[in-house]
């Protein structure tokens, strides 16, 4: 009977145990995460429109944009077709940066994350009609900003909305409406949730400005000269102008040094590596990552409509991106 009285004295500071681990741990996991930002949206003329500031502190971390809601349905159909509620709906998102450019865009239907909300039928299915309220809380982007600072969102929904067609009747109408964003949160990993997960830094936002650019018809005691003097690794070399190829130490070391070639004999467009990779600085760094593990480039030069506006490096990315060290280096 001891044992018996010990496993009863035992068992509640056991429980005790997990539920308190338990707790810190859930808690641990939730902690960095903070709302920014609420807006309590209310309708007019069939539509909710938000815009509005927020301030992001952390760096390189996930932030959130989700809605608080509460709507009404009601269906009516003779040959119902569950596909057609994804025409419902529409709303609108935009994030910008403090100078006004586009950081992110999209236009989509809100109906498409229905089989997410919580469902409280206010009648009663009855030959092939019901009337229901829907309430929930939806993450409708999860995002990186480019870095700390200050961002402008711009939202705009259609609340209320009639849809009709041969066998089919709907009809919705929004009640309550919140707007948040959160910084510092655990994106969701289901393939299966609606929203998107992406990252707003792009090449822009890391571009090495000016950058040094010799014609073809340059000598190499010039470039390395350049080089020496202002302590770069590398010059793009250009064609009437356009970027063509670039010239970095190692071409020269390779090319002419170990050839035994006089620098002052050589000219640019005969050592440079081409045709020269570049990117626009619109492009995701995460796409520019994976472009550079691709092809082991270590110098992306950036192209503008034509015209050369600078030049990212393998330091740039990996400054920003660090989780991509194992895709140039193992």
């Amino acid at each position: 009977m001891a044992w018996r009285r010990g496993i009863l004295i035992l068992f509640p500071r056991v429980i005790g145990v997990l539920v308190v681990s338990g707790f810190l741990k859930h808690k641990r996991k939730t902690s960095s995460e903070r709302e920014i930002v609420r807006f309590e949206a209310s309708k007019k003329n069939g539509r909710i429109k938000v815009s509005g500031s927020f301030e992001i502190t952390t760096f390189q971390k996930w932030c959130r944009i989700g809605l608080i809601f509460r709507f009404s349905e009601t269906v009516k159909w003779y040959e119902y077709v569950p596909s057609l509620g994804s025409q419902f709906n529409k709303y609108k998102l935009s994030i910008n940066d403090r100078m006004g450019n586009c950081l992110f865009s999209e236009d989509r239907s809100f109906m498409e994350f229905i089989s997410l909300f919580k469902t409280t039928y206010t009648g009663r299915r009855y030959l092939g009609r019901y009337t229901a309220t829907h309430k929930g809380n939806v993450a409708i982007l999860d995002f990186i900003p480019p870095g700390p600072g200050s961002y402008e969102l711009d939202f705009d929904l259609v609340t209320d909305e009639e849809f009709s067609e041969p066998g089919h009747e709907r009809k919705t109408s929004f009640q309550e409406l919140a707007l948040y964003v959160s910084e510092g949160v655990d994106p969701m990993e289901d393939p299966e949730y609606p929203h998107k997960r992406v990252d707003l830094m792009t090449v822009r936002d890391i571009i090495t400005r000016p950058v040094i650019a010799e014609d073809e018809e340059a000598l190499v005691t010039e470039i390395a000269k350049d080089m020496a003097e202002l302590g770069i690794g590398s010059v793009v070399i250009t064609k009437e102008g356009k970027p063509a190829g670039i010239i970095t130490e190692r071409d020269i070391a390779l090319k002419v040094i170990l050839k035994n070639k006089r620098a002052s004999e050589v000219k640019a467009k005969e050592i440079m590596a081409f045709p020269l990779v570049t990117i626009e600085p619109e492009v995701s760094v995460d796409e520019v990552c994976k472009l550079a593990a691709k092809k082991r480039i270590k110098r992306l030069p950036v192209v503008e409509n034509g015209v050369l506006v600078g030049i990212v490096s393998l330091r740039d990315l990996l400054t920003k991106k660090p989780e991509y060290v194992r895709e140039f280096y193992f």
